[in-house]
């Protein structure tokens, strides 16, 4: 038999195992790029005298950190013909939510889809549906672009930055909470972005790792767990901020201005893209997030007692 493996390098390898079976293959991300040239055709089709609209994603389609069951986050930019710039047309909600109904009218009768649901009264107005032939969940918006920024430094974190360990860790977090119903912001979940940046800045304020001790993407398992403990057990919900900025730092939530006092125990984040912004200010569920990430703690850490125990 030789010697049992270590417990950290079964976790890292279940990890890596989970990652490649649920990444989406060639054909699976072939199918989600022609949805959008069908949105594509679906726009051009529609008759906007001097705009020109352009569908584009971000999300975790554009970041390549979504599941099978992920949606398809779109925003369809309505430009200035001439000057290719944002048309000022629709930068009030009035003229997006009648733009989103026109589109939805047009969906239908292209056949993109069968049903679709205009959610003109939310925070940002959406259509949500599911593309026909290949029943992928699509939510649009109209000139979002501050998803495509957040897009770019989930990116850029998940490739430069964390190359090979932070994609794997994220994941395994969106199919937890996924299997839970816990990973749609308007429900009150725990949205990609907050995910990948929850991760971040565990990896960035970690000791072992700041000083160069620990291997992330050899104890992706490790750091998993250690997620699970952090923001189920330790963190300081009521008055830390995450911030992801300068190599990561905890800001106080007051001084932010990010302190709800009806809500206190509510997690913020600070927006790296736009540090006014708090990522999190909608996730009401987090109490019930954090006693879920609390209880996967003690199960892990009670099977690996357990497996100690029998060695």
């Amino acid at each position: 038999h030789g010697k049992r493996p270590d417990i950290s390098e079964m976790l890292n390898e279940e990890v890596e195992k989970f990652t490649a079976y649920i990444s989406p293959t060639p054909e699976e991300h072939q199918m989600r790029q022609w949805v959008i040239e069908r949105m594509q055709r679906v726009l051009d089709s529609m008759y906007l005298p001097g705009i020109t609209p352009i569908a584009k994603c971000f999300g975790s389609f554009e970041t390549q950190m979504y599941l099978p069951t992920s949606d398809i986050d779109m925003t369809v930019m309505l430009y200035d013909t001439r000057s290719m710039s944002v048309s000022e047309n629709y930068s009030y909600k009035e003229a997006i939510q009648k733009f989103l109904y026109s589109l939805a009218g047009h969906m239908r009768k292209n056949g993109f889809c069968t049903n679709c649901q205009v959610i003109a009264r939310a925070r940002v107005p959406i259509i949500k549906t599911n593309e026909r032939i290949s029943g992928i969940a699509v939510d649009i918006s109209i000139n979002a672009d501050s998803g495509m920024k957040s897009a770019a430094v989930q990116r850029s974190l998940s490739e430069n930055t964390y190359p090979g360990s932070l994609r794997p860790i994220v994941l395994a977090i969106k199919q937890f909470l996924y299997q839970r119903s816990m990973n749609e912001v308007y429900t009150g979940g725990l949205g990609s972005y907050a995910i990948t940046l929850l991760v971040v800045s565990l990896l960035q304020m970690h000791p072992r790792i700041r000083s160069g001790g620990l291997d992330v993407s050899k104890n992706l398992g490790v750091i998993l767990v250690e997620f699970f403990e952090l923001y189920g057990k330790r963190f300081n919900y009521d008055n830390t901020c995450v911030g992801v900025l300068e190599q990561g730092q905890y800001l106080c939530k007051r001084r932010k201005g990010f302190y709800n006092p009806t809500q206190p125990y509510l997690l913020s984040i600070e927006d790296p893209c736009d540090p006014s912004n708090d990522v999190t200010k909608g996730t009401h569920g987090i109490n019930r997030i954090k006693q879920t990430f609390g209880g996967a703690y003690d199960l892990l850490n009670n099977a690996i007692f357990a497996y100690h125990q029998t060695r």
